[in-house]
């Protein structure tokens, strides 16, 4: 490959900024619709783009789920029309997918704290006990939701809680969508696996790429630098962690939805082991 670029992380362009919404998901104003030119503008270099050995690289997370708003904008339709994934298949159908998971429990607490602004509110009322009572209003919510529709449909709707993103960690809903489509393209790695061991990781991801490795002390100086970048907050961290009523709560939650993954992908990781 002559030329790799991921500079440009989270674009946001399918889900969100194509359609005139901001790429802030809490946020209901409407901006001037991207174009398909400035996306690739966003990838790469320009002496890039065309070249027929390039590798663009487009690192938006919420690919994986983000459909939000597609009620409005098919109102006649009863159910999804579409996934990211066919939207992908159908402009770049040779893609290489990678999909990085971590358990569901640890991901919603982690993005409840995470969020800065006035998404959870301030950050000093945030509390493990506000936690417990936002995942107990949602968690009744989206039970709700399922005794009225299928699972798809309410992992889809654009009625989950932005505030409260219980749905996005049943992620058999959303990777079923993307492995029917590139499941010979496709990796699906855990958050996990990559903090305890991130070169077995990486390299995995070089083979599956089919990019030459990188040198490894450069690999090693690059691990360093990531995990500073993920390290926890000091007002995070003094928070400590989550009630152990709600970490139950929410392991029996995904538990099932958990299983039904690691069964379809043949990989028992995916069952998070609760104990």
């Amino acid at each position: 490959s002559s030329g790799i670029n991921a500079e440009y992380g989270e674009n946001h362009y399918w889900a969100r900024s194509r359609l005139g919404k901001s790429t802030n998901h809490l946020e209901k104003r409407v901006i001037e619709k991207q174009k398909f030119q400035g996306y690739l503008n966003q990838l790469g270099p320009v002496n890039l783009l065309g070249q027929k050995d390039s590798l663009l690289m487009d690192g938006t997370q919420s690919l994986l789920w983000d459909l939000l708003g597609w009620e409005s904008r098919y109102h006649l339709s009863e159910k999804p029309p579409y996934s990211n994934a066919e939207l992908i298949n159908a402009v770049a159908p040779s893609s290489k997918v990678i999909v990085v998971l971590r358990d569901p429990v640890e991901r919603l607490y982690s993005d409840y704290l995470y969020f800065n602004g006035n998404m959870y509110g301030p950050r000093e009322n945030r509390t493990a006990m506000s936690f417990d009572e936002a995942v107990r209003a949602e968690l009744a919510r989206f039970v709700t939701c399922l005794s009225q529709n299928n699972l798809r449909m309410c992992c889809y709707s654009s009625e989950n809680n932005p505030k409260m993103r219980l749905h996005l960690g049943i992620y058999i809903c959303y990777i079923r969508d993307w492995y029917e489509l590139f499941a010979e393209n496709m990796i699906v790695i855990t958050l996990e696996d990559y903090s305890k061991q991130p070169l077995p990781v990486l390299y995995r991801i070089f083979n599956f790429l089919n990019v030459p490795q990188m040198p490894l002390a450069e690999l090693s100086d690059y691990i360093k630098s990531d995990s500073k970048k993920n390290t926890r907050s000091k007002s995070d961290s003094s928070k400590g962690g989550m009630l152990k009523n709600t970490r139950k709560l929410l392991q029996d939650f995904y538990h099932p939805y958990n299983i039904e993954l690691a069964k379809y992908l043949r990989d028992t990781r995916f069952i998070y082991r609760y104990k």
